[in-house]
C-alpha cells in the first residue's frame, strides 16, 4: 500500500478563471437523473491547485503527481495526450449522505492526485453539515442518493426549490457544480465495502500479504484488472488500518463513487483499451476531518467514556419515534453536563460541541470567557437567574413547524399538564425579554459575544408585539382544558354572538322539553328531557320501559317519533320540533369551532412573519444553555480554566480524572508534562516557530514527547493516561477542566490504542483490532496528535508483542521535529532491561507510587497503592499482588511467586515445571520397589502368599515386608 500523509482537511481547490464555457448538468428536482456528458468538466482549473495551500489547522498535502503515471517507453506525443489538456484531472467528486437519523457521511476523489479521502460519519448531523463539506471540498461533481432529505437537495439547489428560476431544467450553467442524484442501492454499505476491496492500493512491487481462510472464493479481478491480487479478508485488515471501514454512511458513500468513475471510465474507452486504466485511478485512500474540528473517532469516544448510552431494555422501545423513548446517557463526560442544559437545542448543541471539538482557539477562548464570566461570585444571581429561566423557554422550531401544520391545540408537558402551542410561543417572548434584561446585570460581560448577539437579536419591540398579539386574542387557560384553540370574546363581533347564541340554549332547551312534556301523561313528564350534540342536533330522550324493553313514550299517530339510537337505559328520538331546531341553531358550534379556526390561522400568520426572529433567538437560547450547562458542571466539578496556546506542549498541574473522581472516597491529582515535535522551520503552516503569547518560542519548551508508564497492575496507570486525553479534549469543546491548572496546546486529534471492542460481527480476534487501531493511529498522528496506548502488545506471545510495543515506540520517537505526544503504559520491562529503546530526551518514563511490606504474611497485604505519579521506571508490575486481591486461590498465586523467584535467579523454567512433588516422589519409589521385589520373588512355591507379601506396604519405613 503506498505511503500516506497525515491526515487531511478538506481540498479548498481555487480555480484561476472557472470558465463558463464548461458543460454542466444540473438538478432542478430529485426525481431526475442529471449528469454531465463525459469528458467535461472545469475548463480551466490550474496545475497548482493539485495541492492546497497552507493550512493553519493541518500540515500541507505531500507532493503528489501531476499526471498519471505512463511507461518510460511512452513517445512524448502519447505522453502528452495522456498528460497534455486532460480536463478530467481536474474533477474532483464528492459523494456525500444524511441518514434520517441525522448522521452524515462524506468521501470525495481528487483525480490528479488519483486519491480518495474518507471522514469518519458525523453523527448528530444536519445540512449546515453538508453544506459545509461542499463549501471546503469544493467538487466538480456531487453525488447524492434518492433517500437523502429534500433539504439537503434545496440546500445545493436553492432555486429550484423556489421556483425563481423558469426553464432550470435546460439551464447547464446554474450551479458551479454537476449534481446527480443517484439510486440507494448504490449507497448500500455490503457492496461499497465489496468495491474497496477491489481497489488496488499501493505500489505495484509493494508487500502483500494473503489472509487465507479455509473454503473462502477467490477475490473477483481488481479494477486495474491485478491477476495477483490479495485475498478479500486480508486487503479488508489492511483497509481497517487505513481508514474507518466501520463508519457505514461514508463507506457507502465511497461505493457509489467507484460507480461513478466506473461509468466514467466505460463511457470514456472502448472495452480492452489499455489507456482506461489510467482514468480515474484510486491510487491512496486517506481520512479527513472537517477545518477547525478535532479528530476524534468512536473507539476513542467509547475508550474515554466521553459519550455512553445506556440502551432501553426492551428493544422495541429504541429510537426517535417517542419523546420518552430510546437510550438515556449513562456514566460518561456527557452526561455530566447533559443533565444540566435546560432546553431541547441546547442539549443538541451541546452534544455537538462534545462530538465535535473545535480547533479554533478565538471559539474556545470566547466559551472559555463567558463561563469565566458568569461563574464570578458576584454574578452569581444573575447565573441563578437565567439557568431557572432556561427551564421555561421552548424550541420554537418545533413551534414553528406546529404552526405550519395547523397545529394550534395544546400538547401534553411532562407533569401531565397541557399546554398549547400559543402558550408556549408567548412564554418564549417573555422569557427572551427577560433573558435580555438579566443580561444587562451581569458584571464583567460587556465584551462577551453571546450577550452582544442576544442584544442585537433579541427585538424587543417585536418579541413583545407577538407575546401581546398572543394573549389578546387566545383564551389560553379554557384552550388548555379543551384540548383546542379557544379565542377571547372581544376579538370578533360575529364569534361573540354565536358563543351567546350557544350559552343561551340551556333556557331554550329547557322550555322546548316543558312544551313536549305537557304530551306525556302525567307520571311520564320528569323523565323527558331534551339535549344537543354538536355532531347530531338536538334530541328527545325519554327513558326505557323495563318491562317491554321500548321506550315509554314514541309519540302518537299523527306525530309520531324518529328514534335515531337507544343506550342502556335512554331512548334518543328525531322530532318535527327537533329538526326545526336544528334548522336554525344546530350548526352554531360547528361555525363557532370553524370561525376560531380561522381566527388562530390568521394569528398564526402573524407569528410566521416573525419565523425568523423566533428561530434566531431561540437558536441563541440554545447557545447560551449550552454555556449554562458548561459553567454549572464547572461549579459543580471544581473544574478550572485551561490556557489554550499555539506551542505544542500539555502542561497539567494537580489533574484528575472527572470520571473516577466521582466514583471513589478520594482522588490524588497528578502532573503532567509533554511537549510534542516543533514542526518543518520551511513549513509555511501557523503552527510552525512562532512566538507564544506568554513570549516564549517553541524552542523554550523542555519536556518529552513520549511518556511511558511501567509498575503495578492497579496502581492508575490507565486513569492517569486517560485523565491526560480527557482534560485536552475537555479543553477543546471550551469547557473549563478537572485540574489545578492547565496549559494546552492546540491537538488536531486524540488517537487511542486502549480498549479492544470484540464483536461477533466481525471475524477479527482481539489483537487484530488492537493492530488496526494502532495502524489507523500511527498513520493519521501529526505533531499535534495526541495518542494514548494503553499495553499494546498484550494480546500476543510475550516477545512478539514486547517487540511491537518496543518497535512503535521506536517509529514514534524517531518522526524528530514531527513526533506526536504520546501517553502509553506497558509491562514488557525486557525493552528497557535489555536496551531496545534507547535513552533520549525525547523519551519520559514514569510509574505510579507504592508501598511495599515485605513483612506481611499475606500476599494481598505486602502492597500499598498511593495512585501518585513519580517519575522514572518500575521494574515490577506485581501481578500475584494483584491476583491475590481479586480472590485468585492462595495455591495458585503461591506457585506463581516460586516460578517468578526461579525466573529472576536465571533457572530453566521448563525444567522446574518439570520436577514432580514429594508425594508422587514417593509413590514412583514404591511401585519401582514392587516391582524389583516381584521380579525376585520364588512364585512356584504358594505364590498367593509370596504375592500378598509384595504387595504389604510397611506403614513405618515404605519398605517390603520380606
Amino acid at each position: 500500500m503506498a505511503c500516506k500523509a497525515p491526515l487531511k482537511i478538506p481540498f479548498r481547490h481555487k480555480s484561476s478563471d472557472r470558465s463558463n464555457t464548461s458543460t454542466r448538468s444540473v438538478a432542478s428536482s430529485r426525481s431526475k437523473n442529471y449528469r454531465r456528458k463525459s469528458g467535461t468538466s472545469r475548463s480551466s482549473r490550474s496545475a497548482s491547485t493539485a495541492t492546497p495551500g497552507p493550512s493553519r489547522i493541518l500540515p500541507q498535502h505531500s507532493r503528489s503527481r501531476r499526471g498519471p503515471p505512463v511507461d518510460d517507453s511512452t513517445s512524448t506525443h502519447e505522453r502528452t495526450d495522456l498528460e497534455g489538456d486532460d480536463d478530467t484531472l481536474n474533477e474532483v467528486i464528492m459523494a456525500v449522505d444524511m441518514t434520517l437519523k441525522g448522521t452524515v457521511g462524506c468521501c470525495y476523489y481528487v483525480a490528479r492526485d488519483e486519491k480518495m479521502y474518507f471522514m469518519e460519519d458525523i453523527v448528530v448531523g444536519d445540512v449546515d453539515i453538508v453544506d459545509t463539506l461542499r463549501t471546503f471540498i469544493d467538487p466538480t461533481v456531487i453525488l447524492v442518493s434518492t433517500k437523502i432529505d429534500d433539504a439537503v437537495i434545496d440546500r445545493f439547489d436553492p432555486e429550484a426549490k423556489s421556483g425563481a428560476c423558469n426553464g432550470c431544467d435546460n439551464d447547464q450553467f446554474r450551479l458551479p457544480f454537476s449534481l446527480e442524484v443517484r439510486p440507494p442501492s448504490e449507497f448500500y454499505y455490503d457492496t461499497a465495502r465489496s468495491k474497496l476491496v477491489n481497489l488496488q492500493l499501493g505500489e505495484e512491487n509493494g508487500t502483500r500479504v494473503n489472509f487465507n481462510v479455509p473454503g473462502e472464493l477467490a477475490a473477483v479481478d481488481h479494477i486495474d484488472n491485478d491477476d495477483n491480487a490479495a485475498r478479500q479478508q486480508g486487503q479488508l485488515l489492511r483497509l481497517a488500518g487505513r481508514i474507518d471501514i466501520e463508519s457505514r454512511v461514508t463507506v457507502g458513500c465511497a461505493g457509489a463513487l467507484i460507480s461513478y468513475l466506473q461509468r466514467r471510465r466505460a463511457a470514456a474507452y472502448l472495452p480492452g483499451d489499455d489507456n482506461a486504466q489510467f482514468m480515474f485511478r484510486v491510487s491512496v485512500l486517506e481520512m479527513f476531518t472537517l477545518r477547525d474540528t478535532m479528530f476524534v473517532n468512536a473507539d476513542t469516544l467509547h475508550s474515554l467514556q466521553i459519550l455512553g448510552a445506556e440502551s432501553h431494555p426492551h428493544s422495541h422501545n429504541r429510537g426517535p419515534t417517542k419523546a420518552n423513548a430510546g437510550a438515556k446517557e449513562g456514566l460518561s463526560v456527557y452526561g455530566l453536563f447533559h443533565h444540566l442544559a435546560r432546553t431541547p437545542q441546547g442539549r443538541f448543541l451541546l452534544r455537538q460541541q462534545f462530538l465535535r471539538p473545535s480547533l479554533d482557539v478565538d471559539i474556545i477562548n470566547e466559551r472559555l470567557i463567558t463561563v469565566g464570566t458568569l461563574l464570578r461570585p458576584e454574578n452569581d444571581s444573575a447565573f441563578e437567574a437565567l439557568v431557572s429561566i432556561m427551564k421555561s423557554v421552548g424550541n420554537m422550531r418545533v413551534m414553528i413547524i406546529s404552526l405550519r401544520k395547523g397545529t394550534g391545540g395544546s400538547t401534553r408537558g411532562k407533569g401531565g399538564v397541557s399546554r398549547s402551542v400559543w402558550s408556549t410561543v408567548r412564554g418564549f417572548a417573555f422569557h427572551c425579554l427577560r433573558i435580555k434584561d438579566t443580561l444587562q446585570e451581569l458584571i464583567g460581560g460587556e465584551h462577551l459575544t453571546i450577550k452582544n448577539k442576544i442584544f442585537e437579536k433579541f427585538e424587543g419591540f417585536h418579541l413583545a408585539q407577538v407575546g401581546r398579539r398572543i394573549s389578546e386574542t387566545v383564551d389560553l387557560e379554557k384552550s388548555s382544558e379543551e384540548q383546542r384553540t379557544v379565542i377571547l370574546p372581544e376579538v370578533d363581533e360575529e364569534l361573540d354572538h354565536l358563543k351567546r347564541t350557544l350559552d343561551g340554549l340551556d333556557s331554550l332547551l329547557n322550555q322546548v322539553a316543558a312544551k313536549l312534556s305537557e304530551k306525556l301523561p302525567s307520571d311520564l313528564q320528569a323523565s323527558l328531557n331534551v339535549i344537543y350534540f354538536p355532531q347530531i342536533g338536538f334530541l328527545v330522550t325519554v327513558p326505557i320501559d323495563p318491562k317491554t324493553g321500548d321506550a315509554v313514550y314514541s309519540g302518537n299517530f299523527d306525530s309520531p317519533w324518529e328514534q335515531m339510537f337507544t343506550t342502556e337505559v335512554q331512548v334518543y328520538f328525531k322530532t318535527s320540533e327537533m329538526r326545526e331546531m336544528d334548522d336554525h341553531f344546530g350548526d352554531v358550534y360547528g361555525i363557532i369551532s370553524d370561525r376560531e379556526i380561522e381566527i388562530s390561522h390568521e394569528l398564526a400568520q402573524y407569528v410566521l412573519q416573525y419565523e425568523q426572529l423566533l428561530t434566531t433567538c431561540s437558536d441563541i437560547c440554545g447557545e447560551l444553555d449550552s454555556l449554562l450547562a458548561l459553567a454549572q458542571g464547572a461549579k459543580l466539578y471544581n473544574l478550572c480554566r485551561p490556557q489554550l496556546t499555539l506551542d505544542n506542549v500539555i502542561d497539567i498541574k494537580g489533574g484528575r480524572h472527572i470520571l473516577q473522581e466521582l466514583t471513589v472516597s478520594s482522588f490524588v491529582p497528578n502532573n503532567t508534562i509533554l511537549v510534542g515535535g516543533l514542526g518543518d522551520s520551511t513549513s509555511t503552516g501557523s503552527y510552525e516557530k512562532t512566538s507564544s503569547p506568554e513570549g516564549r518560542t517553541n524552542e523554550d519548551l523542555h519536556g518529552p514527547s513520549m511518556l511511558v508508564l511501567t509498575g503495578p497492575n492497579y496502581s492508575g496507570k490507565s486513569v492517569y493516561l486517560k485523565q491526560v486525553a480527557l482534560i485536552v479534549f475537555m479543553a477543546h469543546v471550551g469547557s473549563f477542566v478537572p485540574a489545578q491548572s492547565a496549559r494546552i496546546g492546540l491537538t488536531d486529534k486524540i488517537l487511542s490504542r486502549v480498549t479492544t471492542r470484540e464483536t461477533v460481527s466481525r471475524m477479527q480476534s482481539a489483537f487484530m483490532l488492537d493492530l488496526q487501531q494502532i495502524s489507523l493511529a500511527l498513520s493519521l498522528a501529526t505533531r499535534r496528535s495526541l495518542l494514548i496506548i494503553d499495553e499494546f502488545g498484550k494480546g500476543t506471545d510475550s516477545s512478539d508483542g514486547a517487540g511491537l510495543a518496543c518497535a512503535v515506540m521506536n517509529h514514534l520517537l524517531n518522526l524528530g521535529s514531527e513526533r506526536p505526544k504520546v501517553v502509553g503504559a506497558t509491562h514488557f520491562h525486557e525493552i528497557f532491561e535489555m536496551g531496545f529503546l534507547k535513552e533520549s530526551p525525547a523519551l519520559g518514563f514514569g510509574h505510579m507510587e507504592i508501598r511495599v511490606d515485605t513483612d506481611a504474611s499475606e500476599v494481598n497485604d505486602q502492597i500499598t497503592y498511593l495512585y501518585n505519579f513519580e517519575t522514572g521506571r518500575s521494574t515490577s508490575s506485581f501481578g500475584t499482588c494483584c491476583a491475590a486481591m481479586n480472590g485468585v486461590p492462595p495455591e495458585i498465586v503461591q506457585r506463581a511467586e516460586d516460578l517468578i523467584l526461579l525466573s529472576l535467579q536465571g533457572e530453566d523454567l521448563v525444567a522446574a515445571c518439570c520436577q514432580m512433588p514429594e508425594d508422587e516422589v514417593a509413590e514412583m519409589e514404591e511401585a519401582e520397589q514392587t516391582a524389583h521385589d516381584f521380579l525376585e520373588a520364588d512364585v512356584s512355591n504358594n505364590p498367593e502368599v509370596t504375592l500378598a507379601d509384595i504387595l504389604t506396604v510397611s506403614t513405618t519405613t515404605g519398605s517390603r515386608r520380606s
